[in-house]
């Protein structure tokens, strides 16, 4: 038997509209849609999933308090097919929006066709990307952009000789003790 809710489903649902409407009048949304629309650009030129609305918006996670719902950001079943257990990791945390359990984390990159080892295999990986990923607390990760407080390096490792990423200048070749004893000299011939 079913309940007759209609009187309440109009009732909420013309409320619904009526806020829809203001908040499609703000400038702000209308900044945000033209974001959105750069980004989705971008995600499908690098072959990324593409960003709707209301996964900015957090609609459909836990942390609106809504519940889930199909969108534009279902996983598609070869999403994360062929790639590398933490490559596919890192895309469902960006996906998702927020920090993930290892169980989520796992069960998003199934979702999507991939492959991710044994669980304490990926934990260990996303444990020692310390430049993308945080790790919340055990079990618990999130990528590092969700965070901009915390400060990190960059990834990859400089060399000697190599450009200082942060200085622009170059690294000394030499150890300190041995660029210490090299001495130059000028035109005249005098220590510097």
């Amino acid at each position: 038997m079913a309940l007759n809710l209609n009187g309440p489903i109009d009732l909420i649902r013309t409320q619904a509209a009526t806020i829809a409407d203001q908040i499609k009048s703000d400038p702000k949304i209308t900044e945000l849609r033209k974001l959105l629309q750069s980004l989705n650009v971008l995600e499908e030129m690098s072959g990324e999933p593409i960003t709707s609305l209301g996964a900015l918006l957090r609609f459909g996670s836990a942390e609106g308090g809504l519940v889930s719902f199909p969108s534009a950001t279902a996983t598609r079943p070869d999403e994360y097919y062929g790639l590398e257990p933490l490559e596919a990791a890192k895309r469902v945390l960006k996906k998702l929006g927020r920090s993930a359990t290892i169980d989520e984390i796992m069960a998003g990159i199934k979702s999507g066709g991939g492959e991710t080892g044994s669980q304490d295999s990926l934990q260990l990986s996303l444990a020692r990307s310390t430049v993308e990923i945080a790790k919340i607390k055990d079990g618990v990760f999130g990528l590092l952009e969700f965070y901009p407080h915390i400060k990190r390096g960059k990834p990859g490792r400089r060399r000697k000789g190599e450009p200082d990423s942060t200085s622009g200048e170059e690294q000394d070749a030499l150890p300190v003790a041995e660029a210490e004893e090299e001495v130059t000299t000028n035109a005249a011939g005098e220590k510097d």
